[in-house]
């Protein structure tokens, strides 16, 4: 079988576990009113888990590592996530680090999608922006929108940003308006 199957396996498998944890003590906590529980919340949507720690590996080597402050079960199968940060590690071991007030996590696909005071950081290089999906089967970032990336000396504004993780090449759509601060600020003119 694929390891997208297994993979795929082990998220169910690990939600259908935490929703019998909350239905165990939903059960336990009402006592002979358990029955009007079950009836009343499904055992798996509305759970909500305190400091998840999300891993994907490839063998021995860590692919990303997801973490959140709140993780809460979703109606169409998603977690909804406060104050998520990924981290996304080159072939090379190096960490690249985004960040924002929320996210949408598809356990079935692997599918990361941050909305708000999104921050990636790698290297020197910092990038804004409102909404950034990471596509697990691609192994890509996306940026739909506008995006501003700040390096030492460099400053590039753009929309449409696509960055492959494994080569870690970058393609920008439209939009692109790259400032160079020390040619600025020797007074050199570009035409």
């Amino acid at each position: 079988m694929s390891p997208r199957f297994w993979a795929s396996l082990k998220w169910a498998s690990l939600a259908v576990s935490v929703g019998s944890m909350v239905l165990a003590v939903g059960l336990m906590v009402f006592g002979d009113h358990g029955a009007q529980l079950l009836r009343v919340v499904s055992p798996v949507v509305g759970t909500k888990v305190e400091k998840p720690l999300i891993v994907e590996r490839k063998g021995k080597r860590i692919l990303w590592r997801l973490q959140a402050d709140k993780a809460e079960q979703q109606t169409k199968g998603g977690l909804l996530l406060s104050r998520p940060t990924l981290e996304l590690f080159t072939d090379d071991g190096e960490k690249v680090t985004i960040s924002g007030a929320r996210a949408r996590f598809d356990p079935l696909h692997r599918n990361i999608v941050f909305r708000q005071q999104v921050v990636a950081l790698y290297r020197q290089w910092r990038l804004t922006c409102d909404t950034l999906a990471y596509d697990s089967s691609k192994d890509e970032v996306t940026v739909p929108g506008p995006f501003v990336a700040r390096g030492d000396k460099v400053t590039i504004k753009g929309a449409g940003l696509r960055a492959d993780r494994d080569s870690q090449r970058l393609w920008v759509e439209h939009g692109v308006n790259i400032e160079d601060r020390v040619s600025h600020l020797l007074g050199v003119q570009h035409p």
